[in-house]
């Protein structure tokens, strides 16, 4: 982590930790690979002022990558929306520009397995997108079992559905019913 009197670079890679240590009224986000320029910063300050918003959020204009990169990405936003009812803006990037108030908020969730997106557009809010390019400086790391594993997590740390009961689970509940069957068996032969 480096600073000076006007900005602090914290790593991406402890988010939402990392904006734990944010002091400002106003907070960008950007990955540090730099495919969002830091440039963008001006835009959304002056979406930000204009809109009265809590949040401008970059949005590609069109998914980076190959045919598979783009069918994967709308194919993992589908399958999300469908298993938690919840609908995600699609082809968001981590660029952001964030109040203060609002970063308060997301830094409540108490979340071990973070969905990032999913909790930025839980904490709620006035969120306004803004349409950016996304430079390609490096072939994705997302692969394909990366996103199936990626919206599992997602899935089950969003989801209102309880869970599927384990093994061990469905056999305990056998042997209760078992147990009261044969009490209820038991009280019916003794008569009245």
């Amino acid at each position: 982590m480096s600073s000076s009197s006007t900005c602090r670079v914290i790593s991406a890679t402890t988010r939402p930790t990392g904006l734990a240590h944010t002091k400002g009224e106003r907070v960008f986000l950007i990955d540090s690979d730099l495919e969002e320029e830091p440039e963008y910063l001006i835009g959304f300050s002056e979406q930000l002022e204009d809109e009265s918003c809590d949040v401008v959020y970059g949005v590609q204009e069109r998914r980076k990558g190959g045919w598979f990169e783009r069918w994967s990405g709308q194919w993992f936003y589908r399958f999300f929306k469908a298993l938690t009812g919840l609908a995600l803006p699609e082809n968001i990037v981590t660029a952001r520009l964030m109040t203060r108030r609002y970063v308060d908020a997301l830094l409540r969730h108490e979340e071990r397995e973070v969905f990032i997106a999913g909790l930025w557009h839980i904490t709620g809010f006035d969120q306004q997108p803004r349409t950016i390019t996304k430079h390609d400086t490096s072939k994705t790391t997302y692969t394909l079992f990366k996103k199936l594993s990626l919206l599992v997590d997602s899935v089950t740390s969003f989801s209102n559905a309880p869970p599927l009961p384990t093994r061990e689970a469905r056999s305990a509940r056998r042997v209760v019913r078992g147990r009261r069957r044969r009490e209820r068996l038991a009280e019916v032969a003794k008569g009245p």
